[in-house]
C-alpha cells in the first residue's frame, strides 16, 4: 500500500534514541541524555511575552503562506546587519522550522535523478529529503572539515551541494577562503549551494561566520531558524533566503501543503529579531563554550572532531558498529547518544552537551567506563 519513495524512510535516529531514553527514565533509571540537540535554555521571557500578546490581540488566523510581511522585513534587516546580505521580503519564505525549509528546497529544485553532493558526516535528514524529492545523494567523506577541493573533485553532474557550517554532527566550520572558493565553483560550474547556517551563532575561539551568499547570492539558498539561536525549537520557525523565483515556488507549494507557519510563533519570532535580544544569545554561547572545554578535557584520551561551533562532539568508537555501541551504552550505563551511522559515519557517535556540567561530568565518566 505504500509508495516506493517512503518504503525505506525510517524514523530519525535522534528521535529513536530520545524515545528509548524516556522509556528507561520512566522506569526510574537515572538516564543522562546526550542525544537530542536542542538548547537547554528557556526561550527568553520577552519573546514568550510577544507570543502571549499575539494571542491576546487575536493574531491567531491564517497568514500569507510565505509568512507575515513584518517578519520577512525583519529577517532582511537581520541578514543585512549580521551577514552583510541584501535581500527583499520577496526573497524570504518562513516555514515550519529549518527542516521544513530544507525539504521545500529539495522539492522545488530537484527533478528525478538530479544529483546532490552530500559531504559526510552529514545531518541525518539531508539524505532522506533528497531521496523523497527523487534526487540522488552523492556522498563524499571528508576528514577534518569540508573544503573547496572536496567540492571541486566531485562537482561534475551535480545540481546542488549541501553545506552545513558549523556542522552537525562534527562541530567543524569552513574557513572563509574555502567559502569564497566554493562560491566561485558554484558560479563557474552552474550548481546551487544549499547553505544550512542554523548554528552560525554558535562559534568558539573567535571564529567568524561568512555566508556563502555573500559571494554567490543567485546560486545560494540560505537556511536558518530561530530554534537554536533563540532556544525556540518547539515554536517551529525557520526560513529560506534565496532567488525570488524559487521562493515564489516554495510559497506556492507551501500554500498547498502546510499553509502558513503558526501565526503566534511568527509574532514571537518577530520579537526575537530585535537586535537587543542578542544579549540572551551571547549568554548561551558563553555557557556552551565553557561546556565544550570541559568535555574536551574530559575526553582527552579519545579521538574526536574538535568542535569549533555547535554543541556537539563526534567521537570515534573503539570497535564494532555505532548502533550497537550506542544501544549498549544506553542499556548498560543509561547514557543516551546518537549513532554515527545516522550521519554517514558508522565508526563514530554524537554527544550533545546541552545539559548541566554535573550531568556532563557524570555521563562522560560512564562513557569512559563503558569504553574501558
Amino acid at each position: 500500500m505504500l509508495a516506493d519513495r517512503v518504503k525505506h524512510i525510517g524514523e530519525s535516529k535522534t528521535f529513536t534514541v530520545q524515545k528509548r531514553a524516556k522509556e528507561l527514565a520512566a522506569t526510574g533509571k537515572y538516564v543522562i541524555d546526550f542525544g537530542l540537540g536542542e538548547p537547554d535554555f528557556p526561550t527568553a521571557d520577552v519573546i514568550k511575552e510577544a507570543g502571549k500578546r499575539a494571542i491576546e490581540q487575536n493574531k491567531t488566523r491564517y497568514t500569507a503562506a510565505e509568512g507575515v510581511i513584518e517578519l520577512r522585513k525583519a529577517l532582511t534587516e537581520k541578514l543585512k546587519r549580521e551577514d552583510g546580505l541584501i535581500y527583499t521580503p520577496e526573497e524570504i519564505i518562513v516555514s515550519n522550522g529549518a527542516k521544513h525549509s530544507l525539504d521545500n528546497i529539495m522539492r522545488i529544485l530537484l527533478d528525478k535523478g538530479d544529483k546532490v553532493l552530500l559531504p559526510a558526516p552529514y545531518w541525518v535528514s539531508y539524505i532522506e529529503q533528497i531521496k523523497l524529492a527523487e534526487g540522488v545523494p552523492v556522498i563524499v567523506h571528508y576528514d577534518e572539515r569540508i573544503t573547496a577541493e572536496l567540492v571541486r573533485k566531485n562537482k561534475d553532474g551535480i545540481k546542488a551541494v549541501i553545506l552545513n557550517y558549523p556542522n552537525n554532527p562534527t562541530g567543524t566550520t569552513i574557513a572563509p577562503e574555502e567559502v569564497e572558493e566554493i562560491a566561485w565553483l558554484a558560479v563557474k560550474h552552474d550548481f546551487f549551494v544549499i547553505s544550512d547556517e542554523v548554528y552560525k551563532k554558535f562559534l568558539y575561539d573567535e571564529k567568524k561566520h561568512i555566508s556563502i551568499a555573500r559571494y554567490a547570492k543567485d546560486k545560494t539558498f540560505v537556511v536558518d531558524s530561530v530554534s537554536k539561536e533563540f532556544a525556540m525549537t518547539g515554536w517551529r520557525i525557520g526560513y529560506v533566503a534565496g532567488p525570488r523565483e524559487a521562493v515564489r515556488a516554495m510559497a506556492n507549494m507551501q500554500s498547498h501543503t502546510t499553509s502558513n507557519p503558526s501565526s503566534v510563533s511568527q509574532y514571537a519570532a518577530l520579537e526575537a529579531m530585535k537586535e537587543n535580544n542578542q544579549k540572551h544569545v551571547q549568554i548561551m554561547i558563553q555557557e556552551y563554550e565553557k561546556r565544550r572545554n570541559l568535555v574536551q578535557k574530559a575526553l582527552a584520551e579519545c579521538s574526536f572532531y574538535l568542535p569549533e561551533g555547535t554543541f556537539f562532539f563526534f567521537i570515534k568508537i573503539p570497535e564494532g558498529n555505532s548502533l550497537e555501541f550506542c544501544s549498549q551504552l544506553l542499556e548498560q550505563k543509561y547514557v543516551a547518544t546518537v549513532p554515527g551511522e545516522a550521519f554517514g559515519a558508522d565508526n563514530y557517535f554524537r554527544l550533545s552537551y546541552c545539559t548541566s556540567e554535573d550531568r556532563l561530568t557524570e555521563g562522560i565518566r560512564r562513557i569512559k567506563e563503558f569504553m574501558g
